[in-house]
């Protein structure tokens, strides 16, 4: 989950479990941190456009890190809602 401003304050256990964060860590924009570093910032700028700015919902595929340092493809969707 989420706040206006798309700053990330919630996770489900299987995040922590495959990333082997923690949620301090992972609050705000944490979550870049496990993106490849190929895709992370066409990841958040798509992230913040659909969320953020355009209120409509989000859907990309990319590699994350796991906790055994090996990258693996997910497809991610959100869907914003208000009030």
């Amino acid at each position: 989950m989420a706040d206006a401003d798309g700053y990330i304050f919630w996770y489900n256990s299987r995040w922590f479990e495959y990333t082997g964060t923690t949620l301090q860590e992972m609050q705000g924009w944490g979550w870049t941190k496990v993106h490849h570093p190929d895709h992370v910032d066409r990841v958040l700028a798509l992230y913040r456009k659909r969320i953020v700015e355009d209120q409509e919902t989000w859907e990309d595929t990319f590699p994350l890190r796991g906790a055994d340092g090996h990258y693996r493809w997910f497809l991610s969707r959100a869907v914003p809602i208000r009030d």
